[in-house]
């Protein structure tokens, strides 16, 4: 057996410990909050929230497609959304998206393409 330690020595690991915490849960409960009762302040949470987590993906090498798939999964799952977020179109042409959902995929594409700076 190969091993790099000498012989007598152990070593334990330690506990993993995140050293970020996790925005995807705060993601879908901001959301969901900000869509039951919008208000300035939960939209600029909202915001906060979503520039975290794109700068993370994308430091993380996700392209823009996937970082936007990340996000409407992190909705559905911890928000109260039974599907997807969409900007899809009525029968008119007319937008007929979430105007929260709207503002939100409207900072995911400056926090990408403008250095995650959305500010």
């Amino acid at each position: 057996m190969l091993t790099l330690l000498r012989s007598g020595q152990s070593i334990t690991p330690s506990p993993y410990t995140p050293r970020t915490p996790a925005l995807a849960p705060e993601l879908g409960r901001v959301f969901a909050a900000q869509r039951h009762s919008r208000s300035r302040e939960g939209d600029a949470q909202l915001r906060a929230v979503a520039d975290a987590l794109v700068r993370r993906l994308k430091d993380d090498g996700l392209p823009p497609e996937r970082v936007i798939v990340a996000i409407k999964t992190a909705i559905v799952r911890y928000g109260d959304e039974h599907r997807a977020p969409s900007l899809a179109t009525d029968d008119g042409g007319r937008l007929s998206a979430d105007p929260v959902y709207g503002r939100l995929f409207q900072w995911i594409l400056e926090a990408y393409f403008n250095d995650g700076s959305i500010g």
